[in-house]
């Protein structure tokens, strides 16, 4: 056959099966917009609150006044109602149920995020590793990370204190920086020394993909949940955006390949040997051994990681110094238990848990900026009967409202109150009650019961490791320029705003770091 034969040949069969393929295209095209149609219909049986009064539809009035439609809610409905997000309904409860999700193994935290984030669409590698996965980063934080948090808490210290004079200077005159970027760059190397160790967490290709990533994962989550589902998927492949996290997670696969492969290789040596992985340090290398060296995407798991460990670190790292500057009173105290408890016993677990005015502080930051006011977010699995006799139908999606600004828990609840959970703690029986790290009804700052957040303890070690370096060794304020944005909403979460802007300066601390 000749060329030109077998080119009419494959012209004819083309033009043949292209009415069937353009047919199959328009058929999934149609069920995905079908199913995605669906999935964000109201539920039947459950009041829906919006502001409509303000000629706002119920997905509008929750993207731009989320805290005002759930307190609305709350307001108008003795039980639980529906808001309508972004990706769907969701039923919103009143804080009185939280103890009936403590243990309820329908009830699942990581399935709902993932719904949030995208999982499964290109770019969202991340999340869509959380969904599958979720069993492994879990026992890795929970499991191997926390167990080794003696030598974490060496590593962490170690590299702040590499990472401090290179990213914030000895320059003794003031300087004004966007704070949050600062923080972000911080943030990321510590936390990349631990997840996965020395030599990744100063590449600087690494760093810049573990700051950024979680930024532009939000920007095209929100995105994807203001359009239609037609504009959705229409313009996910040529919005800039997505570009950006598709590439990234390309990148992110090919810088941490010889890392993941050593990890593998080391695990399937000492199974194939009936014995148990060695003991590594870094979380890539646990999330392996909990995986027992399968083949699935690791690197999509640190991109995951970057977006439930590093953003949530830098947000509290961010707020808790805008806080300070905006109530300097409290830099004395601090710096005055940072330097009494390092002298007594030096960088120690035990040092940092007995750094109790911090950790009050922290935990009033997070009461006054929590991340959502509303938490126990979660997708059910099955059908779940409330107490009230309410039935909550299987795979629809919770909330729970929070209590972090209610006065008759927290008298002048708008008032920073640093020594807030100092003084509660004091209370007979409530030492470990009011913690920074402690899971309760009253303060969802991370979450409530199996599903809270299971690397807390690390994020407030990392927290009080970061900010002992940055007190001691720098002074703080407000800069003196006009229109800096703090603190921003939307939805039912809180944000620094990324313009916010403070001045530092050196100053000489009083012990060695």
């Amino acid at each position: 056959m000749s060329r030109q034969t077998a080119y009419q040949a494959l012209y004819r069969v083309t033009v043949a099966y292209l009415p069937f393929v353009v047919a199959a295209m328009i058929i999934a095209v149609a069920f995905h917009l079908k199913k995605q149609s669906d999935a964000e219909r109201p539920l039947k049986g459950f009041p829906l609150v919006g502001l409509e009064e303000e000629g706002l539809s119920p997905k509008e009035a929750w993207m731009k006044h989320g805290h005002r439609v759930m307190v609305k809610g709350l307001t108008e409905h003795k039980g639980a109602f529906q808001v309508m997000t972004g990706t769907g309904p969701k039923i919103m409860l009143p804080n009185r149920f939280t103890e009936e999700f403590r243990k309820n193994d329908m009830a699942n935290l990581i399935q709902t995020q993932t719904r949030d984030n995208f999982a499964g669409w290109p770019g969202f590698d991340g999340m869509t590793f959380l969904s599958k996965h979720e069993r492994v980063v879990v026992d890795a934080v929970r499991i191997n990370l926390t167990q080794s948090m003696g030598a974490v808490t060496d590593s962490l210290v170690d590299e702040t204190r590499l990472a401090t004079p290179e990213l914030f200077g000895q320059d003794k005159e003031w300087q004004t920086i966007p704070i949050k970027s600062r923080i972000g760059s911080f943030v990321s190397r510590l936390s990349s020394r631990v997840f996965l160790g020395p030599k990744l967490c100063r590449d600087s290709e690494w760093l810049e993909i573990a700051q950024s990533h979680t930024v532009n994962l939000f920007q095209a989550s929100m995105a994807m949940r203001e359009g239609p589902s037609l504009r959705r998927l229409l313009s996910f492949w040529f919005n800039p955006l997505y570009k950006r996290l598709r590439s990234q997670a390309h990148a992110a696969r090919r810088i941490l390949k010889p890392l993941i492969e050593t990890r593998k290789a080391e695990v399937r040596k000492a199974l194939a040997a009936g014995e148990k992985p060695e003991k590594v340090a870094d979380l890539i290398g646990w999330m392996v051994a909990q995986a027992q060296a399968s083949d699935i995407d690791y690197a999509a798991g640190q991109l995951g990681m970057s977006v439930v460990g590093i953003h949530t670190t830098t947000e509290a790292l961010a707020e808790a110094l805008v806080d300070l500057c905006q109530h300097p009173s409290l830099f004395q105290p601090l710096r005055e238990e940072i330097v009494r408890e390092l002298k007594d016993q030096g960088w120690t677990r035990t040092t940092l848990h007995r750094m109790r005015l911090m950790d009050s502080f922290l935990k009033e930051s997070q009461r006054l900026h929590p991340a959502s006011a509303a938490s126990v977010n979660r997708y059910l699995y099955a059908d779940v009967k409330l107490s009230d006799g309410t039935v909550l139908p299987k795979g629809s999606r919770i909330w729970i409202a929070g209590r972090f600004d209610d006065p008759e828990l927290y008298p002048e609840p708008d008032k920073l109150d640093a020594y807030r959970f100092l003084n509660l703690r004091s209370e007979a029986g409530k030492s470990n009650t009011w913690q920074h790290t402690s899971m309760t009804p009253e303060h969802l700052g991370f979450g409530y019961g199996d599903h809270g957040c299971p690397g807390r303890f690390f994020a407030s070690n990392e927290l009080k490791i970061a900010l002992s370096f940055l007190l001691l060794n720098y002074d703080w304020k407000l800069p003196d320029v006009p229109d800096n944005q703090t603190f921003i909403h939307f939805g039912v979460g809180n944000l620094l705003s990324p313009l916010c802007r403070l001045s530092y300066r050196r100053r000489s601390a009083e012990i060695e770091l």
